[in-house]
C-alpha cells in the first residue's frame, strides 16, 4: 500500500507538469502562429491532464487512508494483545474493601 501511494503521488505529478507545457503550445503555437488545428488536441489533452492528475491524487489519498487505518489498527491490537498477558495486579495492585 505503500508503494501504491507513492506510485499515485508520483503519477498524479506527472500529470501536473503537463498543465505548463501544454499552456505553452496554446499560448506558443495555437494563439502565436495560428496553428487553430492544435486547439481540440491541447485542450482534450489539458483536461486529459486534470482528470487524471485529480483521479490518481483521489487513488493516493484512498490507498493511504486505508494504509494508514490498518497501521492503526494493528498497533492497538498489539497494545490490547499485550495487556491481556499482564497479571490483574498490574491494574489493582491492592485488593479493595467493600
Amino acid at each position: 500500500m505503500a508503494l501504491g501511494t507513492m506510485g499515485c503521488a508520483i503519477i498524479s505529478t506527472l500529470f501536473g507538469f503537463a498543465f505548463p507545457k501544454l499552456t505553452q503550445i496554446t499560448i506558443d503555437r495555437v494563439i502565436g502562429q495560428k496553428q487553430i488545428e492544435l486547439l481540440l488536441p491541447v485542450m482534450l489533452g489539458l483536461l486529459g491532464a486534470f482528470l487524471f492528475r485529480d483521479l490518481f491524487n483521489s487513488l493516493r489519498i484512498r490507498i493511504n487512508n486505508t494504509f494508514e487505518q490498518n497501521v492503526i489498527y494493528d498497533m492497538r491490537r498489539e497494545v490490547y494483545a499485550r495487556l491481556q498477558r499482564l497479571p490483574v495486579n498490574y491494574f489493582d495492585p491492592e485488593p479493595r474493601e467493600t
